[in-house]
């Protein structure tokens, strides 16, 4: 297992100051985010100028630029949107040479993403995974249920189909590998996180360790 930073615990963190951190803890890799949000300083279609220079950056600080992450959900009625932008990020990631790309499913309750919007859900990650694996990026899909916030300051996390083993067994027939993040399985209440590890080790390409 290689040890690297994840992109979204550094997001309010400049690039170059996230590889120094990575640098500094004796790491040596670094999720760089692509359009997870408007104040990342890499988006999708960025010109070939910019591109250089992340790629510099990361050399320069002797850390590699093997894995990156984008904010996606296509559990919502823009699926069209979301996968004309989520293969846009692939693109990108192509060009900087990552070959792991961590996307969500979405972020709507499991109890209403059944039926014809589950089956809208699979033929999105099934499109993006194709569009990824023709430029040599796998696609891992976290283990992310959803998150309201009902009162100021208090977040309640519920289930989502990413959190569930059974829809797994059906997500994972679209080609995804798996992002998993035990401490999301914990905040829905998924009893065994360790269990789901063991179930799907063989398709776990990504995981995530919190203190």
């Amino acid at each position: 297992m290689r040890y690297g930073l994840a992109a979204w615990g550094l997001r309010e963190t400049p690039l170059v100051e996230q590889l120094r951190l990575t640098a500094g803890l004796g790491l040596d890799l670094l999720e760089l985010s692509i359009g997870n949000g408007e104040a990342d300083p890499l988006q999708p279609g960025a010109p070939e100028t910019v591109l250089r220079e992340v790629q510099e950056a990361f050399a320069a600080h002797g850390v590699r630029l093997e894995c990156g992450c984008t904010g996606n959900d296509f559990t919502g009625d823009d699926v069209e949107t979301q996968i004309t932008r989520t293969r846009a990020v692939i693109d990108t990631a192509a060009r900087l040479g990552i070959r792991l790309l961590r996307i969500f499913a979405g972020f709507a309750s499991d109890s209403v993403v059944v039926g014809k919007r589950f089956d809208r859900l699979c033929r999105a990650l099934t499109a993006v995974r194709r569009h990824a694996a023709e430029r040599g990026v796998v696609l891992c899909v976290e283990t992310h249920g959803g998150v309201a916030v009902p009162e100021k300051g208090v977040l309640v996390h519920f289930h989502s189909v990413t959190t569930r083993i059974d829809c797994w067994r059906e997500l994972l027939r679209t080609g995804v590998s798996i992002a998993c993040d035990p401490a999301n399985l914990a905040a829905v209440g998924f009893g065994d996180p360790a269990g789901f590890v063991r179930m799907f080790r063989g398709r776990i390409a990504y995981l995530h360790l919190k203190d």
